[in-house]
């Protein structure tokens, strides 16, 4: 009976379909808050429709994927949503993909606006940033803006 119970979760687990979450701009605080649950299944996309993502300050991207179906956080349209202003972005778990994503004029809250850690001691694992353009990402109080060449 014992093993039959696990045989038939193992069986579960394998079938189980990854779900595709679609956010806007208007969308934010839902956004951060599936980000940083930890609930997020291998395979499961979210997907960022164009539009201009202001703000976002701490946020959490975290959860487990597995070799062959990380989790993705990505554009509908390569270069349309763009993440601007304050940003302190911490990826953290193992497998998963940051895709075609546009920082335009974000900059850090603190000292990174992008971390592959949490803290000291709870890292990223085979994460990656894909088709992600990072450009004009300084903070502006400061008056530093890349050299123009």
């Amino acid at each position: 009976m014992k093993k039959l119970c696990v045989l038939l979760l193992l069986s579960i687990s394998l079938f189980a379909t990854a779900r595709e979450y679609t956010f806007s701009p208007e969308d934010i605080p839902a956004m951060k808050q599936l980000l940083g649950s930890g609930n997020l299944q291998a395979g499961d996309a979210i997907v960022l429709k164009d539009g201009t993502y202001n703000n976002l300050e701490e946020i959490h991207f975290t959860g487990k994927g597995v070799f062959g179906k990380p989790i993705i956080w990505r554009a509908e349209n390569p270069g349309k949503a763009i993440i601007s202003g304050k940003l302190r972005l911490r990826i953290y778990g193992e497998y998963l993909q940051l895709k075609d994503l546009l920082f335009y004029k974000a900059w850090a809250v603190g000292h990174d606006m992008i971390d592959f850690q949490k803290e000291k001691g709870v890292y990223a694992s085979y994460c990656r940033m894909t088709g992600c353009v990072i450009d004009e990402c300084n903070d502006p109080g400061k008056g530093i803006r890349p050299k123009e060449g």
